[in-house]
């Protein structure tokens, strides 16, 4: 019976985390919208006190909504083996090799499992994370391999009394090269919040890691490859595409008033390369901080898309560039005085007054 509901459990929460962006908004609302580090704060506290299985319970959320890396996972299946739930154990083994960017170091996974280790229900698990683990150093060497995600994970955050049936201007703002969500979420989100907007901040496709001890990060190419450089596929093809399903996808979960494609620096170069080809998938662009290199503006005959720039030199390229192509562009000259804070309620504002 105790078996039973082990695999129940298991079945239910995974139920959840494959259907995670198919629920209702007010449902992806207590999902996301919930504060991470208390969750985390509470997970240790239960499990000090011997609530070990309420600790599992806590870390999983943070799981479910951070969607980063697989530290979590691991340590859910080290408290399984805590508990002497062979297969529980086994399983989150499983699914956090599976879900490692990097290579994982095993060799201390005896002593950590030792409870379950020589359990068969543990085994069937453990011999094929070991083996999986085992692949990826022959095929890929020690030191880190990137993969690239089959699953769009991203960040909501929605204002106070969201309601369902009302549009609602959305931004989807590309975190910084080398970045998770998570890092700019806690800065940025209440402006949007308390000004009625939707933020969404999803995970860049290539994910990289140099070691297990180091958390996941994530970027929008494959570090190296230059835009400059390849003519033929100035906005990467798989980013390209990782932001078109996830509009789509938006546009499903979400009345929409209006959608802004945003982003900072490198970021804000994919935001505008991805907007303008789009022109019929989103409301306008809005680019922070100075955008690294130039794009070829001839192959858009469209240039109606709002563009909003923020720049400390108006003269600098890609601004000159814009205006003097005639592209509906406008621009906000900023200096080093001026916090981000400043600058995202700028844009909202300019957001909020073509709504």
């Amino acid at each position: 019976m105790l078996k039973l509901k082990s695999k129940l459990f298991f079945i239910g929460f995974f139920i959840i985390v494959v259907n995670i962006f198919s629920q209702t908004p007010l449902t992806t609302e207590s999902i996301f919208n919930e504060d991470l580090n208390v969750l985390l704060v509470e997970a240790n506290e239960a499990y000090k006190e011997g609530k070990i299985q309420e600790s599992i319970d806590l870390l999983f959320r943070v799981w479910q909504s951070q969607r980063n890396g697989f530290g979590l996972l691991l340590t859910i299946a080290e408290y399984y083996n805590e508990l002497n739930n062979p297969e529980m154990s086994g399983i989150f083994l499983l699914e956090a090799i599976k879900r490692s960017p990097t290579i994982i170091n095993s060799d201390t996974f005896q002593d950590r499992f030792s409870n379950v280790w020589n359990q068969d229900s543990f085994i069937q698990y453990k011999t094929e994370a070991l083996s999986l683990n085992e692949k990826r150093i022959n095929d890929r060497g020690d030191y880190f391999y990137m993969e690239i995600s089959t699953l769009i994970g991203y960040r909501v955050i929605l204002p106070p009394s969201f309601n369902s049936e009302r549009a609602y201007p959305i931004v989807i703002y590309l975190h910084d090269d080398g970045r998770f969500p998570t890092e700019w979420l806690d800065e940025q989100s209440d402006l949007y919040k308390t000004n009625g907007i939707v933020l969404i901040v999803p995970n860049a496709p290539f994910a990289m890691s140099f070691s297990h001890l180091i958390q996941t990060c994530y970027y929008w190419s494959i570090p190296g490859y230059n835009l400059s450089e390849n003519k033929e596929n100035k906005s990467n093809y798989i980013t390209q595409k990782y932001l078109e399903d996830l509009t789509i996808e938006v546009r499903k979960k979400f009345k929409v008033a209006s959608i802004y494609l945003s982003g900072c620096g490198e970021s804000a170069l994919y935001a505008l390369n991805i907007g303008l080809s789009h022109q019929n998938m989103f409301d306008g662009i809005i680019c922070f901080g100075t955008i690294p290199i130039t794009i070829e503006l001839e192959q858009y005959s469209n240039k109606t898309i709002p563009i909003l720039l923020f720049s400390e030199d108006e003269t600098l390229n890609i601004y000159q560039q814009l205006k003097n192509s005639k592209f509906n562009v406008d621009v906000i000259l900023t200096n080093n005085n001026e916090s981000v804070g400043d600058e995202t309620f700028q844009a909202i504002q300019w957001v909020l007054n073509k709504n």
